[in-house]
């Protein structure tokens, strides 16, 4: 005796995949000291045809030379709403949190970008890249089953952003 179990081997859980997103850069850019609101990466998410989504968080990379006082208010953009990142002690992991995650009804699809303000006084030339490392480091659920759910890849970066160099003023 003991509790019922069914087993179920036809089950489909949700699946999510990834593009690029218009909102990318598109190739490697120079954005000088002082600019602003820079898109340094994006993706589109875009959730399969078995359940709805949410997203929960992403973590970034920053794998150029550019050290965190060389960039401020490093932001992840979603359809216009702009979520903060916490950096980690290391220095070189941006996560942001959704709290309550976004939902991403299946079928459809969002759009994910990093921005940042390029702020080092003394930053020239360095560069500034957000990578994603793994699969596992953007967090998806399925909202039918409550399953994780992982985009397809196994590269290490996983995403790979273009390269933002930053370029120093000039007076005459």
């Amino acid at each position: 005796n003991g509790a019922s179990h069914t087993i179920n081997t036809t089950l489909t859980l949700g699946s999510v995949s990834t593009s690029s997103s218009s909102f990318d850069p598109g190739a490697d850019q120079n954005k000088s000291i002082g600019d602003t609101s820079v898109r340094v990466s994006a993706l589109r998410f875009t959730a399969g045809s078995a359940e709805d989504l949410k997203l929960y968080n992403i973590r970034f990379r920053q794998v150029g030379t550019a050290s965190a006082s060389d960039i401020a208010n490093v932001v992840v953009d979603v359809n216009g709403t702009k979520y903060p990142t916490v950096l980690d002690a290391s220095g070189k992991y941006y996560t942001v949190v959704f709290s309550g995650g976004l939902l991403i009804t299946k079928g459809n699809s969002i759009d994910v970008y990093t921005q940042v303000d390029i702020t080092g006084t003394n930053a020239a030339s360095r560069t500034v890249r957000l990578d994603i490392d793994k699969v596992t480091d953007v967090y998806f659920v399925g909202q039918t089953y409550g399953y994780g759910v992982a985009a397809s890849g196994t590269l290490t970066p996983w995403f790979t952003s273009h390269v933002t160099t930053i370029n120093a003023g000039s007076a005459t």
